[in-house]
């Protein structure tokens, strides 16, 4: 019998063609008004290019994640890219732990909670204390090791 052997590029191209089946909203003139944001930054790092932003909003319209953990705020790229795409009520918990600037995200739908100037320990210990579960974890920026049990903690149980 001859085996089928499936690589992990293979694997990685059957998952984004099934993703990709989906369509995603792009940001419009949010994403220029949310690059204005840089002039306020205490850090100016990078951000999410056009094409992470489809990515990430393909990911997001697929597992409608109602509750959303991200490390690594700063202008809100993907903050905005995820709340355009999440379900009613969704909420988007986000700590940046350079910045402090106030994202002009408005939804009718989807809130966001920002936790500036706070790193991500400081806010997973928030969500844990205030029993929060989080559906769906986007970091891109730094985490700790004591992060990792906090992070167990808001994972819903898969057994």
């Amino acid at each position: 019998m001859n085996p089928i052997t499936i690589d992990r590029v293979m694997l990685g191209e059957m998952i984004w063609r099934r993703l990709r089946s989906k369509s995603a909203s792009g940001l419009g003139g949010l994403f220029d008004d949310l690059d204005e944001l840089r002039d306020r930054a205490d850090y100016n790092t990078g951000s999410l290019d056009r094409g992470d932003v489809a990515d990430l909003q393909e990911i997001v319209s697929h597992f409608q994640p109602m509750t959303v953990g991200e490390v690594g705020t700063f202008i809100g790229r993907s903050t905005a890219a995820m709340a355009k795409v999440m379900p009613e009520g969704g909420m988007i918990h986000t700590c940046d732990v350079s910045n402090d600037i106030k994202l002009p995200i408005r939804s009718n739908t989807v809130g966001v909670c920002q936790y500036p100037k706070q790193t991500s320990t400081q806010m997973f210990q928030s969500l844990v204390g205030s029993g929060t579960r989080v559906d769906l974890f986007y970091i891109d920026g730094r985490v700790a090791a004591d992060d990792l049990q906090l992070i167990k903690k808001l994972m819903h149980d898969l057994s």
